[in-house]
């Protein structure tokens, strides 16, 4: 019996471990074609990976890593980046309408001319994080660690402030 009851929770877990973690073949897909449309990625660890101009629309990223990733113009339109890691990411003109990064890290990120219409920023640090020119009409920040980032000509248009931290901006 007790074999049976541990063979049964070794299953269990790697059942459950496997539905959690990212798909082998989109990764590939990815590192092939710099395209992975709706593909899933979460957890998968994507840090210093140059995917300029890569189209992840509406792909699966929750919780990866993408430290010191190249993302400049790259399309990450509706994208499910809630709790990714995109700390030092260059972001520069790329597309995050309608982007969840809730509970996201961005500290260092460089978000220049990004377009973050729509986002869900809810409780991201975005801290000493660089969005001159930045889209973020109708954005909700609220709960969002903005201290010391830099926020020149960005557009907060009916953009959501509650609690958001902005101290030095």
């Amino acid at each position: 019996m007790k074999r049976l009851f541990a063979a049964v929770a070794v299953v269990a877990a790697m059942v459950g471990s496997s539905a959690s973690a990212f798909d082998p073949a989109d990764l590939k897909k990815l590192k092939e074609t710099n395209e992975c449309v709706e593909c899933d990625l979460s957890k998968a660890d994507l840090s210093k990976a140059n995917l300029s101009k890569a189209n992840l629309s509406k792909a699966n990223l929750r919780f990866a890593d993408l430290t010191s990733a190249n993302l400049l113009n790259a399309n990450l339109s509706n994208a499910n980046l809630i709790g990714a890691n995109l700390t030092h990411a260059k972001l520069n003109g790329a597309n995050l309408t309608g982007a969840n990064l809730n509970l996201a890290n961005l500290t260092n990120a460089k978000l220049s001319y990004a377009n973050l219409t729509g986002a869900n920023l809810t409780d991201a640090n975005l801290s000493k994080a660089w969005l001159i020119e930045a889209d973020l009409i109708n954005a909700d920040l609220t709960g969002t660690n903005l201290s010391n980032a830099n926020l020149i000509g960005a557009d907060l248009t009916g953009t959501a402030l509650t609690g958001t931290d902005l101290y030095y901006v």
